[in-house]
């Protein structure tokens, strides 16, 4: 007999023959003289036929061979599978308050699913399909009931599922958003840590769901940075714009639109204001220090006793506990903010281990803004006090990664860690010895460049990575929204992380800002505002006796060695990024005058135009970025074969013979990285080609 039939296989079942050592199963296709190689299946009496074509009539076989040499005769069974199978174990999820995705499981691949859906089981008049198990449906009305019907068949043979049903009502997540102080975005296992130091438990988040490589600060300083993240609007426009001003009361932000909608709040640890702010059910901010801090628990000060990271752990375990569901969750860890104090059981963990000092902890000396000679004492660091100071970072980071796996378990153990959007970030990132500069404030790379993992399995896969969009603090307010499946009316400068990591908006640069004497006195830097893309970077200074600027090439200087601003060759290139920078200050209304200070670029050193050529290969072109006309140079005069191939190594263009002083055009290109493969004397080289 045969059970089990689908269209991709069936299951053969014989009664057991006396003496027999073995049996030996084969089929073969109706009409077909040939039978498949018998296969041994021991002393099983059933044995699953898989692989098999849909639709099509075959013919089993199985035979007995003895203990004693003989065997049976074939014992034969004629079966036909079906065109298609019925979806099983259907499930309806909902990532935003106007979309659901119904999964389902077939035992066989298919050609297409469909799905028929509407308000009234006698209407299923809207129509979707997918080529996966998993059928999107937007644009639905919130709060409404809908029904629908799903097939893994061809259309023509009308064999759907049982009319079934879902309220597109969303069950709105719990949201647990971690802020860290002055951590960089290079320090976890996830993002390239030293191999001597795991965080297991935040690289967990990163693992089980998402991580933006690509993630800046728009401001790199504490409270600047921290009113960004709850309102989504600049420090221009939010009103911190610098430690002493916090956020305009009057503007809405994550704590007030959350309570507003039914959430239980609650923000514990290190805010942009030590006394309670509206829009919060509980409230314990941190006095920054370590042992024995102060604290302001709902309007009260006191002095609670203990390690600052344990503190701030032991009251959200508190919170989650006792919250009603959805609860928001603003956890702002102190750590590893200098001067960095780690718990007992971490101190001395890595006094053995090599710290990563940078390789580039020399003082700029060519074509660099004078002011990085003279500012505040506490903005540089000496090679010999890089080490004990990454040791002091890593030691309180473990703290903060112990803690973290404390809160997932409790998470798991109410059972709702899976409905619990986890957000792991920083507040901004921080330089520790890179040029002797030891800061944040500065555009540069370390000091602007954060952390982003988002845990939340109803949006993301486990183990996403988002490298080639730049994700900002200014997102985090409009995907926390988001994912309530609240209504976005209030104007962000941000997009929500989903939209982002889905590619229906994208953003491939942003404006950065800093705000200098006498909003910031102490630290004599002068204002900053900075455009970065996914390969370069330009850095405008206020200052009043020059024109003081920076120009990096990220993809070929990523660690920003080396000016740009007076090599010739970037003229074309700089001026497109101070109209694209102006265009951003328009687009998000940065209008602020700001007083300038006396500073000018140090020890100018200018070059001149010439072609730009990559030291591993023989072809030369320029310019190198362009608008995507090039022209080639290269010695003799031989045609050379060339591909154009992107950074997937996709080939975008039809293969060509170029000669020297030849024009490429690859201006149909949409703008990025390129590369430029040819063969010289049968050795493959390669060329960097940007499309700006």
């Amino acid at each position: 007999m045969v059970s089990d039939i689908t269209p991709c296989g069936v299951t053969l079942h014989w009664s057991p023959s006396t003496g027999a050592k073995n049996y030996k199963v084969c089929y073969r296709k109706s009409g077909e003289a040939s039978w498949s190689p018998k296969l041994s299946v021991g002393t099983e009496t059933d044995y699953t036929f898989n692989d098999l074509e849909k639709g099509k009539t075959y013919e089993l076989s199985v035979r007995s061979f003895c203990i004693d040499g003989s065997k049976s005769p074939m014992i034969k069974k004629n079966v036909t599978l079906p065109l298609c199978e019925e979806p099983s174990n259907i499930s309806v999820s909902f990532p935003s308050n106007q979309q659901a995705k119904i999964k389902f499981q077939t035992n066989c691949n298919f050609d297409t699913a469909y799905c028929r859906y509407g308000l009234s089981k006698s209407n299923l008049n809207l129509k979707a399909f997918s080529l996966s198990k998993t059928i999107s449906l937007n644009g639905l009305n919130s709060g409404q009931t809908y029904y629908f019907q799903i097939s893994a068949c061809p259309l023509a043979l009308k064999d759907f599922t049982d009319i079934d049903s879902f309220n597109s009502s969303i069950v709105q997540p719990n949201i647990l958003l971690i802020v860290l102080d002055d951590a960089r975005f290079d320090t976890y296992g996830c993002n390239g840590a030293p191999s001597w130091f795991t965080s297991p438990n935040i690289d967990r988040i990163a693992n089980e769901g998402i991580n933006f490589k690509n993630n800046f600060t728009v401001y790199s300083y504490c409270t600047p940075s921290r009113g960004t993240i709850v309102t989504g609007l600049y420090p221009h426009k939010n009103g911190a714009i610098d430690n002493v001003h916090t956020i305009h009361p009057y503007l809405p932000n994550v704590g007030t639109i959350l309570d507003g909608a039914g959430y239980n709040t609650g923000m514990i640890g290190k805010f942009i204001s030590k006394d309670p702010q509206s829009g919060y059910d509980y409230w314990l901010s941190a006095i920054p220090g370590y042992i024995n801090a102060k604290y302001n628990y709902n309007g009260t000060n006191k002095t609670i006793p203990g390690h600052n990271t344990n503190v701030l752990t032991d009251s959200a375990l508190a919170f989650i506990e006792n919250s009603q569901e959805p609860f928001y969750l603003w956890l702002g860890y102190y750590a590893p903010h200098d001067s960095a104090i780690a718990q007992p059981a971490f101190k001395g963990l890595y006094d053995n281990e090599p710290m990563p000092v940078p390789d580039n902890t020399q003082p700029y000396s060519v074509n660099y803004p004078s002011f990085l000679d003279d500012m505040d004492p506490d903005f540089y660091i000496t090679p010999n006090e890089i080490s004990q100071t990454y040791e002091d970072y890593y030691e309180t980071l473990a703290g903060v990664d112990e803690a973290i796996g404390i809160i997932l378990e409790r998470l798991e153990s109410l059972n709702i860690i899976d409905n619990t959007m986890i957000i792991f970030t920083s507040d901004n990132g921080h330089m520790i010895g890179e040029y002797g500069l030891y800061a944040k404030r500065l555009a540069y790379e370390t000091s602007i460049r954060t952390p982003l993992f988002i845990r939340y399995p109803l949006w993301f896969e486990d183990a996403t990575l988002i490298n080639d969009q730049i994700t900002l603090n200014t997102d985090l307010a409009p995907t926390i929204v988001a994912a309530a499946g609240i209504e976005d009316t209030f104007n962000f400068d941000g997009n929500s992380l989903k939209a982002l990591a889905d590619y229906t908006t994208t953003r491939k640069d942003f404006l950065y800002e800093y705000f200098g004497p006498p909003i910031n006195p102490y630290s004599n830097i002068p204002s900053i505002r900075a455009v970065r893309s996914l390969y370069y970077k330009y850095i405008f200074y206020g200052c009043e006796s020059d024109t003081v600027e920076e120009f990096f090439d990220l993809f070929s200087d990523p660690e920003e060695t080396t000016n740009l601003i007076n090599n010739s060759n970037y003229d074309i290139l700089v001026q497109k990024y101070r109209i694209r920078m102006n265009l951003l200050q328009r687009e998000f209304n940065d209008t602020m005058v700001e007083p300038t200070m006396d500073c000018f670029i140090a020890n100018p050193q200018f070059k001149t135009s010439e072609t730009i050529s990559d030291s591993r290969s023989g072809i030369s072109i320029y310019p190198n970025p362009s608008d995507g006309l090039f022209v080639t140079v290269m010695d003799g005069t031989e045609k050379v074969m060339v591909e154009i191939v992107n950074s997937l190594g996709i080939a975008v263009a039809p293969k060509a013979l170029i000669t020297a002083n030849e024009k490429l055009d690859l201006r149909f290109l949409p703008p990025g990285l390129y590369f430029l493969i040819y063969d010289d004397g049968g050795t493959k080289k390669v060329q960097e080609v940007i499309i700006e």
